[in-house]
């Protein structure tokens, strides 16, 4: 008998849909998508001389498919012979012999003679080879980083007796394919964020004191970018971000500009601190930043004491975990709604509207519950004209320190945080708002002295409240809230 053997070749093509940026100078270090990828054993044989001594041969081959990359949404690879034809083909034209693609999924030993077909290494049955218009994907990933990942294919084949000699051929083409992702403009973390806008108002000219938050007077988005005289700096999260986002300062207005690419801006996870200590802020422009990967919200507006009004309506807060001090400090703020704001996996809610001073209203939506919060301490403290809050949404079970929730900073009527009196009158609440007896409830209600329950119930000295006023005001078991009609 003359020798017969399989010859299979394996090319490999690679396909970046992130290719258009991939390779794009730029002025600064954004993110930068990568793809390597390698097949080995690319030229697989079985001998004829097997079948010399059997009647037919079932045979398993390997491919190793590695891959290193660097993309934000994974990637894929997929296969499929080079053509429709999924067979192998003798390669002599005069002889029409081919071992088929198997037609169903099924296990090497059910195969008929003269067929093949693929599977993963971790699969138990085969499948039929995949056409060029019907490719397979054999991997997906949506890991943002990897080296060397290795995804194996086994190859199987039976052999007849009646197969004739020569090569049997066909290509394989695996295709590792970067997934694609919306690009995204995606800010530095708070902190560097804060240091970058304060260095823009130290270099001003007309900055004699070296106190550059207090040059900076408005935020703004700019629907151009800065000229090179603008003097631009990046406040960017490099290692992530796809676009550079830049901010100058105008003298002449006392204005940070800002400018993306593009449209919305994502925040970072760790927010925190972002306009801390802007005391001579008097607006901000946040319409099209994207909140919903931020978890640390912490001081975040704390003493932008001259900010007025305060639009949050397009903050996502479903992620965050940590609003202490948020706002903190904003004493000149007249009203702030957060209807919109999910705290159910927040944390801390210490000083939350903490020297709130001049607002009169703040309004909470439903999903303000705080039901994973474990400190409220010093939240109501030194909001001296809001008339009522409605706290009816709140569920408190698990929080463990309420001290200074509302007081105020003085004693009686007239206090070093609110001279011109206090204006709390009602506190709505609901029976979720539960008081471990371990929880820490020291200076609950210090100077509210306008406040009464929803039964008039008071203290004459509402310094002396302890925790058990922390409840629905009944009948022989006073309170300061009153049931929301």
């Amino acid at each position: 008998m003359n020798h017969k053997f399989l010859k299979l070749s394996s090319g490999l093509a690679l396909t970046l849909v992130a290719a258009a940026w991939l390779n794009t100078k730029n002025t600064s270090a954004l993110y930068q998508s990568s793809l390597s990828a390698y097949v080995d054993n690319v030229k697989t044989q079985v001998d004829g001389d097997l079948l010399l001594d059997n009647p037919s041969v079932k045979r398993e081959m390997n491919l190793n498919i590695g891959v290193t990359a660097k993309n934000k949404s994974g990637y894929k690879v997929v296969v499929n012979s080079k053509t429709d034809n999924t067979a192998l083909n003798n390669s002599d034209p005069a002889k029409p012999d081919k071992i088929e693609s198997i037609t169903s999924d099924k296990a090497l030993n059910n195969f008929t003679a003269n067929t093949w077909g693929y599977k993963l290494s971790t699969a138990t049955s085969y499948s039929p080879i995949p056409s060029l218009s019907h490719p397979a994907t054999i991997a997906n990933s949506s890991e943002k980083e990897v080296t060397n990942q290795k995804t194996i294919l086994n190859l199987g084949v039976n052999l007849g007796d009646d197969l004739r000699p020569g090569d049997y051929i066909n290509q394989l083409v695996v295709s590792v394919v970067a997934n694609t992702y919306q690009k995204e403009a995606i800010m530095d973390k708070g902190e560097s964020f804060n240091k970058a806008i304060t260095y823009l108002g130290k270099r001003s000219s007309s900055n004699f004191f070296g106190h550059g938050q207090e040059m900076i007077e408005h935020f703004r988005r700019s629907t151009t970018s800065p000229t090179a005289g603008d003097k631009a700096i990046e406040i960017q999260d490099n290692a992530n971000s796809d676009y550079a986002i830049k901010a100058w300062y105008k003298e002449a207005d006392k204005t940070v500009y800002y400018y993306a690419e593009a449209e919305k801006i994502f925040l970072a996870p760790d927010s925190s601190n972002m306009f801390k200590n802007f005391t001579h802020v008097q607006d901000l422009d946040l319409a099209k930043f994207d909140t919903r990967n931020v978890i640390n919200m912490a001081s975040m507006f704390e003493a932008a004491e001259k900010v007025q009004n305060l639009n949050l309506a397009n903050f996502d807060t479903t992620n965050v975990t940590n609003i202490r001090n948020m706002f903190s400090g904003m004493t000149e703020l007249t009203s702030l709604d957060l209807s919109n704001f999910n705290t159910k996996q927040v944390t801390d809610a210490s000083n939350l509207f903490n020297n709130l001073q001049a607002a009169t209203e703040i309004k909470l939506g439903a999903n303000f519950t705080l039901e994973n919060a474990t400190t409220l301490a010093g939240i109501f403290a030194n909001t001296c004209k809001v008339a009522s809050l409605d706290l009816s949404m709140l569920s408190t079970t698990n929080v463990r320190n309420f001290d200074n929730l509302f007081s105020l900073a003085g004693i009686g009527t007239t206090t070093a945080a609110c001279p011109a009196g206090d204006a709390l009158t009602t506190i709505y609440a609901s029976t979720n708002f539960v008081v471990d007896a371990s929880a820490q409830a020291e200076n609950l209600f210090a100077g509210r002295t306008n406040l009464r329950g929803g039964n008039g119930s008071h203290e004459t000295d509402p310094a002396t409240a302890d925790k058990t006023w922390l409840r629905l005001d009944i009948a022989g078991a006073p309170g300061y809230f009153t049931a929301k009609p």
